[in-house]
């Protein structure tokens, strides 16, 4: 989402990317890329809280990180994740660079009948990831179709004291061959003092690989089908293929 992960998996061989930018009092850019090896595993590189304008931040600068994320599907409405990163970066305080790390498990929830999808989850950070607080938390998000893939509604928040800990509300524009438009407003999580903002995010989700197991069980759920439907319509895959694939899945289970 905006800084809650959505709690969906990239298909192998597929290129999730994301550029996000926040902007407030100082500003920063954080920017991740991630390629779907198969069995819900995917797996890619961050470069974080990359300094723009203001103050120095209490958290690491520049923080290069390795990240990993595993996504199985439990129902057909529910899904888990659980992720991580892990890296260096320069604190400007300390004058040297120090380890970093991120990690996290939640859950996403989203009836096929329904246009709301939301996500539950808890995450774990080092102070030099997030600034001094709560080495742990809660997080949440929720996302809700407007218009039949085109426009989606969006919201989530980090919860804790720390500088990394905001919520942020907003809309993404689903664009062309994946691609999409994200603005938002930061505001304050709860407890913490830091001030509101906004937030510009650039995003490219695949919409699958040829694998057809792989395009059901980790794109189903992305607010975004009408990419997944033009690509089962290039490989041939239609409906009636669909339900086979889900009848074959509940007997399984």
């Amino acid at each position: 989402m905006f800084n809650v992960p959505a709690g969906t998996g990239t298909t192998r061989g597929g290129f999730f990317f994301q550029e996000q930018i926040n902007a407030s009092a100082s500003g920063e850019s954080n920017l991740t890329a991630s390629v779907g090896v198969g069995h819900g595993v995917e797996v890619g590189l961050n470069l974080f809280h990359v300094h723009l304008w203001g103050h120095q931040a209490e958290s690491a600068r520049n923080l290069l990180m390795a990240n990993a994320i595993f996504t199985v599907e439990l129902t057909e409405w529910l899904t888990m994740q659980f992720g991580g990163q892990a890296g260096f970066g320069r604190d400007e305080h300390q004058h040297q660079y120090v380890p970093a790390g991120f990690g996290y498990v939640e859950m996403r929830i989203h009836p096929e009948s329904l246009k709301l999808a939301g996500v539950v989850g808890a995450w774990t950070a080092t102070e030099s990831y997030v600034g001094r607080g709560w080495p742990a938390g809660p997080m949440f998000g929720a996302e809700y179709e407007v218009i039949h893939e085109w426009l989606v509604l969006q919201g989530d928040l980090l919860m804790g004291p720390n500088e990394s800990c905001v919520g942020v509300i907003g809309a993404v524009l689903l664009l062309p061959l994946g691609w999409q438009l994200s603005l938002g407003l930061q505001v304050p999580s709860p407890l913490s003092k830091n001030s509101f903002g906004g937030v510009l995010e650039i995003t490219h989700v695949p919409p699958g690989a040829g694998e057809f197991d792989d395009d059901v069980r980790w794109q189903k759920d992305r607010v975004n089908p009408r990419w997944i439907r033009e690509h089962r319509e290039k490989h041939g895959i239609d409906e009636e293929d669909v339900q086979k694939v889900k009848e074959r899945k509940k007997q399984e289970r």
